[in-house]
């Protein structure tokens, strides 16, 4: 149970503590007004008069005069430890008797629907999901059947108890896919939380637009290895599963990311590197054959392109000046001039390039891919 400490009514204020640590050891506050759809995280309220001090935890103080006109106030605690993430509980505040109860101590994650409180915030942390869920799928789907173990053969004979072999095989997925569901569950409330903190106290969207580029990153990496692999055959020395760990664990530590090779007959070989090196593009393909060489950089561009348009023609004079072709991937739609304006300058260039439009993507980065490799 949450000791009362991290929410407690002082004075004429609401007071409520946080711990902002991603998925470990972390905790979050989401309130909810009878005016609110859905709970809203607490540093939104910090345009109605609230402020917030960091230390340690981040400690937040909202006046009781935005609330005493309701007769009930909901406080939604998300909490996690290092084994992952725990039930939600509720906390219910009665602003004209100045108290708080505990109403639930055991929520499911799956029942409560929460917003950082900016549409712009969550429409991204959406896309930030969208990537993740999709590269995921590609890259450490094989996890979770591999430790699962086989289905079938001598093995799947009745044991103790009962319970066939198959039987516990097929419990051990289902508990886990119900705890990566969870984690899922989690990372979008932790993310909300941690961006809205940054959008109403800290008046910066950096980290999440930063958090955007590394999961488009990824999802454009796994988009192109579906497209080589259907293409060529992929070599037996990449191990699929470090490509999943180093995405998901050690990315944000490292300058230079997996690389995957494919054989593509007649002794050459394809290769893709996730950010072949730092300031460099996000990532390179490189066809060796019959002694030669060539690049391909791709440069993986999310959000608005009024944001990031002028930079993208800067960066590419730095890969003309290598000698490598570009392709610019776009996760928006392009208006149609600043579409025409980048086919001025890169090789290639596909927009709309999203996980809802992963099928229109691949056949476009096909037919791409297809092109480049053709010009010898």
């Amino acid at each position: 149970m949450v000791e009362f400490k991290l929410l407690r009514v002082e004075h004429d204020k609401v007071v409520l503590s946080e711990y902002h640590k991603g998925a470990k050891s972390s905790h979050y506050w989401f309130v909810r007004t009878p005016n609110d759809a859905v709970p809203v995280h607490v540093s939104s309220f910090v345009r109605s008069g609230g402020s917030a001090t960091r230390d340690i935890l981040i400690q937040y103080e909202i006046p009781l005069t935005a609330f005493e006109r309701f007769d009930r106030v909901e406080f939604y605690f998300f909490s996690s430890s290092n084994k992952g993430p725990l039930p939600p509980q509720l906390y219910v505040l009665r602003p004209k008797q100045r108290e708080v109860e505990l109403a639930a101590e055991r929520l499911s994650l799956f029942d409560v629907e929460v917003s950082s409180g900016s549409e712009e915030v969550d429409s991204v942390v959406r896309e930030i999901a969208a990537a993740r869920d999709y590269w995921s799928n590609v890259f450490c789907k094989h996890l979770l059947e591999e430790r699962g173990g086989g289905e079938g053969g001598a093995a799947s004979g009745t044991e103790g108890g009962g319970y066939t072999f198959v039987g516990r095989v097929r419990y051990f997925k289902r508990v886990e896919s119900e705890r990566l569901m969870e984690r899922r569950r989690y990372a979008l409330a932790a993310w909300k939380a941690t961006y809205a903190y940054d959008c109403f106290v800290r008046g910066t969207m950096r980290r999440m637009w930063g958090k955007l580029a590394k999961e488009y990153q990824s999802f454009a990496l796994a988009l192109i290895h579906e497209v080589l692999s259907s293409m060529f055959e992929l070599d037996s020395s990449v191990n699929l599963t470090s490509v999943c760990v180093y995405l998901t664990y050690k990315r944000p530590f490292s300058w230079s990311g997996p690389l995957l090779k494919y054989s593509a007959g007649g002794g050459g070989v394809v290769a893709v590197e996730l950010e072949p090196r730092p300031s460099w593009a996000d990532l390179a393909i490189v066809a060796e054959a019959g002694g030669g060489r060539r690049t391909l950089l791709v440069e993986c561009k999310q959000g608005p392109p009024e944001l990031w348009l002028e930079k993208a023609l800067k960066q590419l004079r730095r890969y003309r000046a290598a000698g490598a072709a570009a392709l610019l991937l776009a996760l928006r739609q392009l208006h149609e001039e600043a579409r025409k304006t980048l086919l001025h300058y890169y090789d290639y260039v596909i927009d709309g390039c999203a996980p809802t439009r992963c099928c229109e993507c691949k056949r476009e980065l096909g037919e791409t891919l297809d092109a480049w490799l053709s010009r010898g």
